[in-house]
């Protein structure tokens, strides 16, 4: 009876030690999360729940054209991002748009190419389970494009959560909620704006070098009472356990969302050392 007690006790230990989590799963280079096409023009939003070092760099091109208005806005943007894993729980991450170009189409039609947007951030893992992994980050868009703007130049600040559920080994069920913040800084006016971004998304990995992602994601509150509701769509590859890569598009449904479509091209490398997933 003494040894059937401690085998039992010795398997039920060595089963928990080696068993899977929502993070372990999915662990090479594949992209994970929010599809990476924005509809805000500032890079904030959070985009995944657990941790990981990479870097990656990405073009991402946003189109606006309001004929009857005669309005246009054409925005292509190249950024190169960072993240490091502190701990299992912890991520720090930042990004810059090394290069923006940027396009009004007006009565005063203006262009401007040069630096963009900074960002700066942190996520911290709270459930890290079998089936569920939960997290909550902030973000920080720094006014780094100076020349940009005429006057004041605009702050944002980015405080959501995001949960990761597995359904089956190749599909995951996703939720994100954001509330973004963004005043302006310098002699201007503050011009205050505060949305709430729900976002719902599911992940399918086809096999181990593709995988599509769909979100369905709103805002209300930023611009409007509601601001719109947006499908997105990612392509995503993995090749070998630590490059990946996605082609993302974002298409508004519904809503005063006036932008046609936005896009973002992105190649990531994953660094350190994978979570086990035997």
């Amino acid at each position: 009876m003494l040894r059937a007690s401690f085998f039992l006790g010795a398997l039920a230990l060595t089963t928990s030690a080696s068993a899977k989590d929502a993070c372990s799963l999915w662990a090479d280079g594949m992209p994970v999360g929010q599809v990476g096409a924005s509809l805000y023009e500032s890079p904030a939003g959070s985009d995944r729940v657990c941790p990981r070092s990479s870097v990656s760099l990405s073009e991402r091109p946003y189109l606006l054209a309001d004929a009857p208005n005669f309005y246009g806005h054409i925005l292509l943007g190249t950024e190169l991002a960072a993240s490091y894993a502190q701990t299992d729980k912890l991520e720090l991450f930042g990004s810059l748009e090394v290069l923006r170009s940027d396009t009004v189409i007006s009565a005063v039609s203006s262009s401007y190419t040069g630096l963009g947007d900074a960002t700066l951030g942190a996520r911290y893992v709270l459930v890290r389970d079998t089936y569920t992994a939960a997290a909550l980050h902030g973000h920080l868009v720094l006014p780094t494009a100076i020349q940009l703007y005429d006057s004041a130049s605009p702050f944002t600040i980015d405080l959501g959560g995001s949960v990761r559920h597995v359904l089956t080994d190749r599909v995951h069920l996703r939720g994100h909620l954001d509330l973004i913040a963004t005043t302006h800084v310098g002699p201007g006016p503050t011009n205050l704006r505060v949305g709430l971004a729900p976002t719902v998304g599911l992940d399918w990995r086809a096999g181990k070098a593709f995988g599509l992602t769909a979100d369905l994601a709103n805002s209300f509150g930023y611009d409007a009472l509601y601001d719109y509701t947006a499908l997105g769509l990612g392509f995503r590859f993995a090749g070998g356990d630590r490059f990946g890569s996605e082609l993302g598009v974002r298409l508004p449904l519904a809503g005063r969302e006036r932008a046609l479509a936005v896009a973002e091209l992105s190649f990531g490398v994953r660094l350190g050392a994978l979570p086990s997933n035997d």
